[in-house]
């Protein structure tokens, strides 16, 4: 249910109340790009997981209420001074959405579980110099899902998120028509951890092998961008462009729970070559690829040979570079 109101010339407010709630998706286990075959709705076990020789099986997914008091409210206000820029203020309360693995050690299991009831407070603002956009925005989640070790709880904390983003358009010149780029910084504060017990950060007692083996760290610094340079009228009715994208962890691991994405050293890279026919059909080629340090190796750990024996990150996507072709359309 979703709602806004114009107060005056300045000031909206906006409210957002959820009757549905639903994980977000990951692969599926058992297939290409899975992180572990018993996770969600793949195989009901698999050996060599956590340890050689240790058989461990599918257990469950504790879901949040569908209706559990998931809402959220923004306030805007774009005074007189700033000249169009607009100032947003936050609050939402919401059962998250990411899974966390836990583990069972006495049943042998791994469980999905969901970090619930947790609140943000945040801070936007947005503006414009010439045909380029700026944003900015600054958060405090209360009560998140933290990186954890692997126990039947899920660690959970405070972390402060600060992000800067520019959208930026480029004239033609000798090498394309057009072009955009589009950047992002993200800077990532450990505030509080409540749950010091279940913690899997530097200095903590669950951290084994420090920030290269995947252990949380209190500050932690990303970068992305996607560059795209178009070419008009390449063919008849036909535009071309070449989308590139880049993600990388600089410095430090995020302590929250989906972080090892952007682990320090990461790389989430991908071209592709789009082409759009009468500005209605998008056809899209694209090849991405991904990269996280590994630590070490146990020899002859898994039936296939060797394995590693940990990292810091996703790390098994190492070698899981895929070529996708899609087609989109509006009618």
């Amino acid at each position: 249910i979703y709602g806004s109101l114009e107060l005056n010339d300045e000031w909206s407010i906006a409210a957002q109340y959820f009757l549905e709630w639903r994980p977000n998706r990951f692969p599926e286990g058992g297939t290409y790009l899975a992180p572990a075959d018993v996770l969600f709705e793949g195989p009901d076990n698999a050996d060599n997981m956590l340890a050689p020789g240790w058989l461990v099986s599918a257990g469950n997914s504790k879901d949040p209420k569908d209706i559990n008091d998931n809402f959220g409210i923004r306030l805007d206000w774009s005074p007189a001074w700033a000249n169009g820029d607009r100032i947003g203020f936050y609050y939402r309360r919401f059962d998250e959405p990411e899974p966390v693995a836990t583990l069972d050690a006495a049943a042998g299991a791994i469980n999905l579980r969901y970090a619930p009831k947790a609140t943000m407070y945040a801070m936007s603002y947005e503006t414009a110099i010439g045909s380029n956009s700026l944003g900015f925005e600054v958060n405090y989640r209360k009560n998140t899902a933290l990186n954890g070790a692997f126990n039947e709880r899920i660690a959970r904390g405070d972390v402060v998120n600060v992000l800067a983003n520019s959208l930026i358009s480029m004239p033609a010149n000798a090498l394309w028509d057009a072009a955009t780029f589009l950047g992002e910084v993200s800077y990532t504060h450990l505030a509080k951890v409540r749950d010091k017990d279940l913690y899997n950060g530097v200095g903590y007692a669950s951290c084994n092998g420090g920030r290269k083996a995947g252990c949380g760290t209190d500050d932690a610094v990303a970068i992305a961008f996607l560059f795209e340079p178009s070419w008009l009228h390449v063919f008849p009715s036909v535009d071309l462009s070449l989308p590139i994208s880049f993600q990388h962890g600089v410095s430090g691991n995020p302590a929250y729970a989906a972080g090892g994405f952007y682990a320090e050293d990461s790389i989430i890279a991908s071209i592709g070559i789009k082409a759009a026919y009468a500005q209605k059909h998008y056809f899209t080629l694209q090849y991405q690829d991904y990269h996280w340090n590994p630590t070490g190796r146990v020899v002859g750990a898994a039936p296939g040979g060797d394995m590693y024996a940990g990292g810091n990150g996703p790390f098994s996507l190492n070698d899981k570079g895929w070529v996708s072709l899609s087609y989109n359309t509006s009618f």
